[in-house]
């Protein structure tokens, strides 16, 4: 599968690529982002970032079955391409429609297809680009390329959408942060995971998992009382 560009008016969705190297260095010097995600090394070096694009985005990309995006900020000016999806190979060319409004590094969002057509949705945001809207932004253009159907006249590497039927949303205990932003995207409590984050340092973490269909209207859900509640006796805070 080659990679697709996705668009908004504020941000530009892209796999990442050597030019997003120093910036992605520079994000993961937060201990928050390590922190919550698990899979993110700290501290955290540009070989770090390298292995990562190398060995993780551009094999996933390839394979279809880890799609990465590093979304920036554009340029907020109006845009013909606004709402759009645009479907570019990035080793194809340097640059696409639009590359020139393309400014701050925000951070990446990724699908990993589990089986089928179910997929989680991992995502994490710079520091200076939290509090904005860009993190909802992103993950709303990449579910909705994720569960639009794709055309039978589309090249099969090359999809406008991927079809999926659901896909899983997994934080943390105690990633409050995380889990706002999943009611925010219309993802519904589905219960507590027990010990099923294993992390870069070895650790096993309990997690809340929460799930959207295809169908769902996507609307901010209200998780029940007390949800960002369970689990916490066992956050692990030393690391």
């Amino acid at each position: 599968m080659r990679n697709v560009s996705l668009w908004s008016n504020r941000l530009a969705l892209d796999a990442p690529c050597a030019n997003d190297v120093a910036a992605i260095v520079d994000a993961c010097q937060d201990p928050q982002i390590p922190r919550w995600t698990g899979s993110i090394p700290y501290p955290y070096e540009e070989d770090d970032a390298l292995e990562y694009i190398e060995g993780v985005v551009a094999p996933g990309w390839k394979s279809g079955h880890e799609l990465v995006w590093a979304f920036h900020i554009r340029d907020e000016a109006e845009h013909p391409n606004e709402g759009t999806l645009i479907q570019v190979p990035r080793d194809a060319a340097d640059q696409v429609p639009g590359d020139e409004n393309v400014g701050l590094f925000a951070g990446v969002v990724s699908l990993s297809m589990t089986s089928g057509r179910i997929a989680s949705m991992g995502v994490w945001t710079a520091r200076g680009a939290r509090g904005r809207g860009y993190t909802a932004e992103a993950c709303r253009l990449v579910l909705d390329f994720a569960f639009r159907e794709p055309k039978e006249s589309d090249p099969k590497d090359l999809p406008s959408g991927l079809g999926l039927s659901r896909i899983e949303w997994r934080a943390m205990v105690g990633n409050e942060a995380s889990a706002g932003l999943a009611q925010r995207l219309g993802f519904s409590y589905e219960g507590l995971s027990r010990r099923a984050l294993s992390t870069v340092n070895g650790r096993l973490l309990d997690v809340w998992i929460a799930g959207r269909l295809a169908g769902d209207t996507g609307e901010a859900t209200t998780w029940p009382d007390g949800v960002t509640l369970l689990g916490q006796e066992n956050i692990d805070t030393n690391h």
